[in-house]
């Protein structure tokens, strides 16, 4: 917590000053801290890429999608305009790009599935009234529960201990919705078709409320969409670094109550409290995010210095930002229980890197496409002095990967398959 607060004035400058692309990838400010006065004729510039030299077929387009010619590269990550009969998005980072173009397939099947919206219309008009007799939860939450028939408190979850303690997230359905079992029936719906309840693609959640209404309102059944959608509902959630069964989890848990879960599991591992809730109350992250970061803090308690990755975490203002560090986090575990166990993670500038039992560096970066930059070589000659390996989720330009592996780097590209599951 100590480290953090050093950070926090210069944050608070970065934040002020940079550009929105920039903001968004904090986490690895350590490169782009601040803009560079000037790049010598040592250093590359950005410059933008071809969709076609660096995208599959399949993210390249499909009968959903087209992603544009032309990508916009800062030197860390890609920008991507994507045209879809749902509408224009602009995406940042290919990762995110891999989520839209599954997420706008299953939008297409989810507009294939009949619903009663004279059910749904229904039940939002009935959903005033409803909201009345339930007002009292929040303003009286001990009352509300002292005079609740039996079983009553199974339908609230755990509120009674998150009143008045955790903040609702961008991500998260009002709380009306979350207390009369919609975001429920949203949270099966979505797990059956393999997408994440918390994602912020607004035509997605459009489709995840008229389904989630309909079924709960009795207008269509959970169990009936797998035997509609042959296939989609055994794919994975694409939420870095989660298996399916964690997404499922995710999904159909109340997000008060993996408030409470994730604030449990934090303070276990010798997090203070105050930390704790300032990072679980944060609306930039989604329910969603907070539990794969505190599953991944778990996954790496054995780890000296692990913590630092909440208090990288703590400086996120966006979703976007939030997502790099979700990212991040997600790695930083798949590589300690998958690759290799790290014994420790230390800073360096904003960012963290990890050490291995055999002392060796390994850098860890969700990067798309690195270029060679005076900042990168900064970092680099500063950790020279060790053998260490780069891992990137994306790739590296040709004179990048000359001169880091000119100083004593190995470089591992495109290493999503083995830390992103």
């Amino acid at each position: 917590m100590k480290n953090m607060l050093l950070f926090e004035p210069a944050f608070k400058s970065l934040f002020r000053h940079f550009s929105k692309t920039a903001a968004l990838m904090f986490l690895v400010v350590f490169i782009l801290i601040v803009p560079t006065s000037s790049f010598s004729a040592d250093y590359e510039k950005p410059i933008p890429l071809k969709a076609e030299d660096i995208l599959s077929e399949k993210l390249l387009s499909s009968d959903y999608h087209q992603v544009e010619g032309e990508v916009e590269n800062d030197g860390l990550f890609n920008t991507y305009k994507v045209r879809s009969p749902f509408g224009n998005f602009t995406i940042e980072t290919t990762l995110r790009l891999k989520q839209l173009v599954h997420e706008l397939r299953v939008v297409a099947e989810m507009r294939k599935v009949e619903t009663d919206d004279t059910v749904v219309a229904s039940l939002q008009e009935s959903g005033k009234n409803v909201a009345k007799g339930i007002g009292n939860i929040f303003s009286d939450p001990q009352g509300a529960f002292d005079g609740a028939v039996s079983g009553a408190q199974n339908i609230f979850g755990r509120a009674k201990e998150t009143v008045g303690k955790r903040k609702l997230s961008d991500a998260e359905d009002s709380r009306f919705e979350q207390l009369v079992g919609i975001s429920k029936s949203k949270g099966e719906i979505a797990t059956q078709f393999g997408v994440s309840v918390y994602s912020t693609n607004p035509v997605l959640q459009e489709e995840l409320d008229r389904l989630g209404r309909a079924d709960f309102a009795g207008g269509i059944g959970v169990g009936v969409l797998q035997s509609v959608i042959p296939g989609v509902g055994g794919m994975l959630l694409t939420v870095s670094g989660s298996t399916r069964l964690l997404n499922e989890v995710i999904n159909t848990t109340a997000a008060s109550e993996l408030w409470v879960r994730n604030k449990k599991a934090l303070l276990e591992l010798k997090i203070s409290e105050g930390t704790v809730e300032y990072f679980l109350n944060n609306p930039a992250y989604s329910p969603a995010q907070k539990t794969i970061i505190t599953e991944a803090l778990k996954k790496l308690r054995d780890v000296e210095g692990s913590n630092i990755l909440l208090e990288i975490g703590l400086q996120a203002s966006t979703f976007r930002m939030a997502n790099v560090v979700t990212v991040f986090a997600g790695m930083v575990a798949s590589y300690h229980k998958e690759v290799a166990p790290l014994k420790s993670l230390k800073p360096v500038a904003r960012f963290a890197y990890g050490i291995d039992k055999k002392g060796k560096t390994i850098l860890l970066l969700p990067t798309d496409y690195l270029i060679w930059s005076e900042r990168l070589y900064e970092v680099t000659k500063d950790l020279q002095s060790r053998s260490g390996e780069i891992w990137t989720l994306g790739n590296l330009s040709e004179i990048a990967k000359r001169e880091l592996e000119s100083h004593g780097w190995t470089i591992k590209t495109k290493v999503g398959e083995k830390l992103i599951q």
